[in-house]
């Protein structure tokens, strides 16, 4: 399924923090990850936050790591639970049950700090499709995530009675 309109599907070259400065898109990863440990220009914090979501979504967990900082730590409020280091964050993702597609709808980057909001479609093992989203908060360290708070609401139905100020989405 397309996001909906007036998004667009996240596509970005295929590169390493700062490999898309200094490297054909068609370079090897062994190339691109010597070269993202070089002295290039850093890539910017909200193309390090899409760089993320776009290996995730293509299950490209070499680059996952590449853009996550060694001391990389993530948060799930909700189930109250905390991922510490890249290999573990990968591990979860690597093992997650059903296939996804993830949408970006939007990034907001700041010095530091860059917010996304997602769109996932999740295929379930058994065929069912459902759709969520993530509000997440990164940090980043050294051109790297080194911290990501994620909320991962679950949708309602608007309730009648505020129907007369509102419209449906």
């Amino acid at each position: 399924m397309a996001p909906a309109s007036g998004y667009m599907r996240v596509r970005m070259v295929r590169a390493g923090v700062r490999a898309k400065h200094c490297l054909p898109a068609n370079a090897n990863h062994a190339a691109m990850f010597s070269c993202s440990r070089s002295k290039g220009p850093e890539m910017p914090n909200d193309e390090v936050v899409r760089a993320l979501w776009k290996a995730l979504d293509e299950q490209d967990f070499d680059l996952v790591r590449e853009v996550l900082h060694a001391d990389f730590v993530c948060e799930w409020p909700q189930s109250r639970e905390r991922i510490r280091g890249p290999e573990n964050y990968i591990a979860i993702n690597q093992h997650y049950p059903g296939v996804w597609r993830i949408y970006v709808l939007k990034v907001v980057a700041g010095e530091d700090e860059v917010v996304s909001e997602v769109e996932v479609e999740l295929t379930s093992d058994n065929g069912a499709v459902r759709q969520d989203r993530a509000v997440s908060f990164f940090k980043l360290r050294e051109g790297k995530i080194v911290y990501l708070r994620e909320y991962w609401p679950e949708p309602f139905a608007a309730p009648d009675w505020r129907s007369q100020w509102v419209e449906k989405m």
